[in-house]
């Protein structure tokens, strides 16, 4: 048996989703958009799933990438390990706090020994938030094209 759809991807998605017996979390780890998001000198391009400091491409893993990428969306939300774990990281872990810990422990390295600067504030008792190094009030957040 073959079934078609003629509406678009999003719409099939979003009938697939309103019919599953439990909130899923597949729709928060898909991009809100795929424009490139700019701050303070690092750039995170959803298109090509790429991470630049100044033009020097920084090499991530795809769960680094999908957790820079998922708070870097949101700067100055603050985020619980289980957030994290949920909204980007695949299949089942024992530790779900260690595991995002280590996970951002080598993102926070991988862009200190390129940027030399710290994007991932640790709000300490609930889990972690991106900021601006420069400015927390944001103001050089960029977004475009």
């Amino acid at each position: 048996m073959i079934l078609t759809f003629e509406e678009g991807e999003e719409e099939l998605l979003e009938r697939v989703m309103s019919v599953l017996p439990f909130p899923s979390k597949i729709l928060e780890c898909k991009p809100q958009n795929n424009r490139a998001i700019n701050i303070s000198g690092l750039s995170i391009d959803p298109k090509e799933h790429m991470v630049k400091y100044k033009e020097k491409e920084i090499f991530l893993t795809k769960t680094e990438y999908g957790i820079l990428e998922y708070m870097a969306e949101r700067p100055g939300q603050t985020f619980s390990h289980m957030q994290i774990y949920e909204a980007v990281c695949p299949g089942e872990a024992e530790d779900i706090h260690n595991a995002v810990q280590c996970l951002i422990c080598a993102l926070r390295q991988k862009l200190r020994d390129c940027a030399h600067k710290e994007y991932i504030q640790t709000v300490r008792g609930v889990g972690y938030k991106f900021i601006a190094p420069e400015h927390e009030g944001f103001s050089e957040k960029s977004i475009h094209d």
